[in-house]
């Protein structure tokens, strides 16, 4: 049996399927008539999407598009689980709200305070002791808040359920799209955010060129007319694509 994200909705299933649900318990007895296995199953065969998603962080976004957080500081630092502040070797360069990775940390944790004693303090507990390589990325193409916001957005566009295995795909697709659009509209202007706004817009087909005019032609991709700011990227080309066939599937709903 697979994992489901939301186990609360019984009483769903019991109205679209006329008395069994998702524990199997309806009608016919405790158990259910077909069990519960068979009411799972049948509820995801409906087509309709069940709320709740799995966790997925920034650090989840990181190991999928690495640079839009920019090339991080390596130092060292002594964790002590259970507590927030790390005596780290150099602090020079780190800041609050930095995103820092290690394996004693959660995966989301950032600095809240560069302390005057060579440590920082951290905004969750370690959960390992020892002497352990930090990962501090300083000098992010696109803020951390601005991730977290597209990252939040994306986990309520998105249903896991629907999505199944593509899911994790379709949400760094999707924090991607509208982190490469800001990088194009506020981002930094070093070169390393203009190239990857140039090597992620779409703009189209060329369909012809001028040499002594210096002018190009190109044709809007066809068959995501219909699917706005999503034909500006490739991370939205892609997502618009894999949604086209997530969402052709049919849903059944008893009346």
């Amino acid at each position: 049996m697979p994992a489901f994200p939301t186990q609360n909705i019984d009483l769903f299933y019991m109205k679209i399927y006329g008395g069994f649900g998702y524990n199997g318990c309806g009608d016919w007895g405790e158990a259910g008539y077909f069990g519960c296995q068979c009411a799972a199953y049948l509820g995801l065969a409906t087509g309709i999407p069940q709320t709740g998603n799995p966790p997925y962080t920034v650090n989840n976004f990181l190991g999928m598009y690495p640079k839009f957080f920019g090339s991080p500081t390596i130092a060292s630092g002594t964790l002590i689980q259970g507590q927030s502040t790390i005596a780290i070797d150099s602090t020079p360069g780190l800041n609050l709200g930095q995103l820092i990775t290690c394996q004693g940390l959660n995966p989301g944790t950032v600095i809240s305070e560069v302390n005057s004693d060579s440590s920082i303090s951290v905004s969750s507990e370690a959960v390992a002791s020892g002497i352990q390589q930090l990962m501090i990325y300083e000098a992010q193409i696109v803020p951390l808040a601005v991730i977290q916001a597209y990252l939040n957005l994306a986990f309520v566009s998105l249903m896991s359920s629907r999505w199944r295995e593509a899911w994790p795909l379709a949400m760094a697709l999707y924090i991607a799209h509208y982190a490469t659009l800001y990088a194009e509209t506020d981002g930094n202007p070093q070169a390393t955010a203009s190239q990857i706004v140039a090597n992620s817009l779409q703009a189209g087909v060329e369909i012809s060129k001028s040499a002594d005019g210096v002018a190009q032609g190109l044709k809007p991709l066809e068959k995501l007319d219909n699917w706005a700011a999503w034909s500006l990227t490739q991370y939205g080309v892609q997502l618009a694509t894999m949604a086209r066939v997530v969402g052709a599937g049919a849903a059944y709903w008893r009346g």
